[in-house]
């Protein structure tokens, strides 16, 4: 990670965050997206069918709440190899094509990111940090940019290194997850 935000925004020089140095930075987009599968911030998602539906069997009426659990989901050992180890390689897309909405010819919205992140990870909708499908969410190219930004400052000019790194991570869910402490030290980075 440090590696790769020192290559775009070397040290010791004045930057500007610029929307084409933060798109190169995929090693720590990968960081982000496998935090969020380990530790989702939203643990449930709400649908509703507008047309009668049949799941598992079962036909279910227009209006009944499906409720998704993105924290099994995101972990589960059908859709993830070692689903319980962080490892950003999972995402980590070693290309430079651009990702756009298109609309198909049905009139469907059709999300090319999304639907590369599917096959690289095996499973449709197996990770969902934004949502997907007609539903996701509309500020998600936003909140990675602001995400890596976020990187860039506070990585790029401190070392930051837990207290104590055995100690277990304190956070409190409801329907979001947020973490109530986190003790680390910090340090300006070497120049």
């Amino acid at each position: 990670m440090l590696a790769e935000i020192d290559l775009i925004f070397p040290q010791n020089s004045s930057f500007q965050l610029i929307h084409s140095d933060l798109s190169n930075l995929k090693y720590c987009e990968a960081i982000i997206k496998e935090a969020n599968r380990i530790c989702p911030v939203t643990n449930l998602l709400g649908r509703y069918p507008v047309d009668p539906v049949e799941i598992g069997g079962y036909q279910w009426p227009v209006g009944t709440m499906f409720q998704f659990d993105t924290v099994s989901l995101h972990r589960h050992k059908d859709y993830w190899s070692n689903p319980e180890i962080f490892d950003p390689d999972r995402f980590f897309l070693d290309n430079n094509s651009e990702s756009y909405l298109n609309v198909t010819a049905d009139g469907l919205i059709k999300d090319d990111l999304n639907e590369k992140e599917d096959k690289k990870v095996g499973q449709k909708y197996s990770f969902v940090m934004f949502g997907g499908g007609y539903r996701i969410c509309p500020g998600r190219k936003l909140a990675m940019i602001e995400l890596l930004s976020l990187m860039v400052y506070v990585f790029g000019k401190y070392d930051i290194e837990l207290v104590d790194i055995e100690a277990p991570l304190k956070t409190k869910s409801s329907t979001s997850t947020y973490c109530q402490e986190l003790m680390v030290k910090i340090k300006p980075r070497n120049k």
